[in-house]
């Protein structure tokens, strides 16, 4: 993207299924909407519970909120105005008994999930909406999931 363009009155809803999904597949271009002048309003369906941590938790510190904490400070460095989560709960990898956890975002009410985005897309007056391909990335049941969410 060239610095000359002016993306003022622009806004870009993010869609994403977890915490770290927006910096490993759209941060460079969240960033660079940011820098043109957009605003970017980010929208996370789960904590991820489940994630993997590669470093070690504090005593008391849980993955959900130690992944937040990382959300955050992404959030700013991306330059993301609005962070918005969904409060769904993180699936797990297919065939993992937590998707079939009632606040799972595999097993949610898409369609409801997709109202409340629209309706954060319309508060915002948002003119652009990113989310995961149809096959989840990698084909991950909470990235199809936030991809038919943004359908």
């Amino acid at each position: 993207m060239n610095s000359t363009v002016d993306l003022r009155g622009h806004v870009v809803l993010a869609l994403h299924a977890h915490p770290d999904d927006e910096a490993i597949f759209t941060g460079i271009t969240l960033r660079r909407l940011a820098d043109a002048g957009a605003r970017v309003v980010l929208v996370l369906a789960t904590a991820g519970e489940l994630g993997e941590s590669r470093v070690s938790l504090g005593v008391g510190e849980d993955i959900a909120r130690r992944r937040l904490a990382e959300l955050e400070r992404s959030a700013e460095l991306l330059g993301v105005s609005r962070l918005v989560l969904l409060g769904r709960r993180d699936s797990g990898l297919p065939g993992w008994a937590s998707g079939a956890h009632p606040m799972a975002l595999a097993g949610a009410d898409l369609v409801g999930l997709g109202r409340r985005v629209a309706e954060i897309a319309e508060e915002e007056s948002a003119d652009t909406l990113v989310f995961d391909d149809e096959g989840g990335v990698y084909g991950h049941p909470d990235h199809r999931a936030s991809h038919r969410i943004g359908e």
